[in-house]
């Protein structure tokens, strides 16, 4: 299958605005995202930490989204 980072970059491709939440898994950190622009949440977080988060990249790219 596809990795995170190649996933990420798929996506910012085909869809160059469009905002992209990554919730890390075992043994990622943001150096693996830093070439696909995306938005790194390290575990482990809240559920308030990611819903803030979440509709903050929402009203930041609220035309992509549309």
């Amino acid at each position: 299958g596809i990795g995170g980072p190649a996933f990420a970059n798929e996506l910012r491709t085909r869809m160059p605005d469009l905002p992209v939440l990554v919730l890390a898994a075992a043994g990622e950190t943001p150096a693996d995202y830093a070439e696909t622009h995306a938005v790194f949440l390290a575990k482990p977080f809240t559920s308030e930490s990611m819903l803030t988060l979440t509709k903050q990249m929402l009203a930041d790219h609220k035309d992509a989204v549309a």
